[in-house]
């Protein structure tokens, strides 16, 4: 990716998101001390592969922290596209916005695989931070570095966003319809078909399947992609 001036950016933009910004969610970025005290109101559950935990729009009911397993979150844009955030695994944090500032929740949230979740109730979370000013201000710092992450991905513009957009798709398209191989699930789809999908123009696809395989993420070939280091399986 090429900054104004012509300077080249440091760093894999891609790589950046898909790892850094979904661990501003980490649970382990509160401190011990917020740790133990949500621990005590938290509520174990496990789910059913396919089950549907929280709806998309409505406020979410509690705060969610993945144990075990892995979380899809699917949403319908106004145009009638569905928008998928990658998988959310074990120690990521789920509807934090929503219960702290009583909003809805932008994505579905669906068990893919039987897993197993802590639920912090919303009032309980809220009630918590009124009484603890170590957890309310572990909470704000969290929030603040998510919105710090958005606005810094925001930044990096539409290289970026695109490229993200073409990594979930084939995550999904592996998910659903992959075979699988040793280094990964293969995907047997054509560029243009991709292109279709993600709302790219051919050739900005394949700037960002270059950029994807550059960072080790995919591997092309005739027709399929292969997409590296998924499971074979939903477990």
């Amino acid at each position: 990716m090429i900054r104004h001036g012509g300077e080249e950016a440091a760093g894999a933009d891609t790589r950046w998101l898909l790892e850094k910004l979904p661990r501003l969610n980490s649970f382990d970025l509160l401190s011990d001390h917020s740790r133990k005290a949500l621990a005590k109101i938290g509520l174990t559950r496990s789910w059913r592969d396919g089950e549907v935990i929280q709806r998309a729009g409505d406020p979410a009911a509690a705060l969610l922290l993945v144990r075990q397993g892995r979380l899809r979150l699917s949403a319908m844009s106004i145009g009638g596209a569905e928008v998928h955030w990658p998988f959310v695994g074990p120690g990521k944090l789920v509807c934090l916005y929503s219960i702290i500032g009583e909003l809805p929740f932008h994505y579905t949230v669906t068990a893919y695989g039987d897993c197993m979740l802590d639920h912090f109730e919303a009032g309980r979370v809220l009630a918590l931070m009124e009484q603890d000013g170590i957890m309310a201000c572990d909470i704000a710092k969290l929030l603040a570095r998510r919105f710090w992450g958005l606005m810094d991905s925001r930044v990096e513009g539409h290289q970026t966003s695109v490229a993200h957009r073409v990594y979930t798709a084939l995550q999904i398209l592996a998910a659903q319809r992959g075979v699988a191989r040793p280094q990964g699930m293969e995907v047997r789809i054509s560029q243009r078909e991709l292109a279709c999908q993600v709302g790219s123009s051919r050739p900005h696809l394949n700037a960002c399947l270059q950029q994807l395989q550059d960072e080790k993420l995919i591997l092309l070939g005739y027709r399929s992609i292969l997409v590296r280091g998924l499971p074979a399986d939903k477990g």
